[in-house]
């Protein structure tokens, strides 16, 4: 990378800034991500639906269970490009 634009619009050319405004960047990702889908949700056609907050969800061994015997290893990975085998 030769270069990377500050906020104030100037060229950073130094590596350890370039580095530091990548981290900035990369840090906020969540943050915005999560206003993001906040704003998504509300906007969604879905306007009766609840979604449960994670406090809320309720995950017991047999649950675990039957979801990992439901796993087909042969199976690609999904869109998280997690494989099936654990």
């Amino acid at each position: 990378m030769k270069g990377l634009k500050r906020e104030d619009g100037s060229l950073a050319i130094n590596d350890k800034e370039i580095a530091n405004l990548m981290n900035k960047l990369f840090a906020n990702i969540g943050t915005r991500l999560g206003r993001a889908s906040n704003n998504l949700l509300q906007q969604s056609e879905c306007k009766g639906c609840s979604v449960p907050f994670v406090s809320e969800i309720t995950v017991n061994e047999d649950l675990i269970q039957r979801k990992l015997k439901a796993i087909k290893p042969n199976k690609s990975a999904g869109p998280d490009d997690i494989p099936p085998k654990l």
